[in-house]
């Protein structure tokens, strides 16, 4: 599994705990109170963990002993997106991956009790709980760029680090930076698209999507 740089604390900065009432519960296969873990124990952790700078991390488990699944997910912005599960990174990089392991990671790192295998148990529960409420990406006007998210309709551009985890939901992204300050022609390229289209500005408008749809899978 990777290491903690993998998964950052932004992830979780957030993430509001769901209310207990409403919510479909999906009993994991793990023991309850093998290891004498109770409910009140996640409750203190929450208590010593809680600062201005960390997310209050709320109580995951039942009166029972269950496991509330769809707490965490909802904690730790896990998403049903194109019928995978999917782990909000972080406002630094504003995207959600389809990614097992790390998913997994974020089990046992804010709920100790689960074991390696227990954790791996709980990621399968997780796919089954979040199946009703599948969420779908943003709209294609919205392009990922690595500093932010920028609607091609408005011009508007919203840096990572000022969004929530519900603002965009990105699965892909450019690698290059947005900046207001970049010319939106190139006389270089211009030339180039209209000598390629013969200046015929219908095939033009396709060649520059063809491009952009290039950009788009860097």
């Amino acid at each position: 599994m990777n290491s903690n740089s993998e998964i950052e604390e932004p992830t979780l900065d957030s993430a509001v705990p769901q209310n207990n009432s409403t919510e479909t519960e999906v009993h994991s296969s793990a023991p309850a109170t093998n290891d004498n873990y109770t409910s009140n124990e996640t409750q203190n952790q929450a208590t010593s963990n809680n600062s201005s700078s960390k997310p209050q991390i709320p109580n995951f488990f039942g009166s029972t002993g269950h496991f509330k699944h769809s707490v965490f997910a909802q904690f730790a912005h896990i998403q049903r997106i194109n019928g995978t599960n999917h782990i909000y990174k972080g406002s630094t990089t504003g995207t959600y991956v389809c990614d097992d392991d790390l998913i997994q990671f974020a089990i046992q790192s804010y709920v100790p009790r689960f074991n390696f295998a227990q954790a791996k148990e709980e990621v399968k529960q997780l796919s089954i709980t979040t199946k009703m409420s599948e969420r779908t990406e943003s709209s294609s006007n919205f392009v990922g760029c690595a500093n932010g998210a920028y609607d091609i309709n408005t011009s508007d551009f919203k840096e990572f680090k000022d969004c929530t985890a519900t603002d965009f939901i990105l699965t892909n992204k450019l690698s290059v930076e947005y900046s207001p300050n970049i010319p939106t022609s190139n006389e270089t390229v211009d030339t180039f698209i209209n000598e390629t289209t013969g200046y015929d500005p219908k095939l033009r408008i396709v060649c520059m999507g063809s491009f952009g749809s290039l950009f788009m899978q860097m």
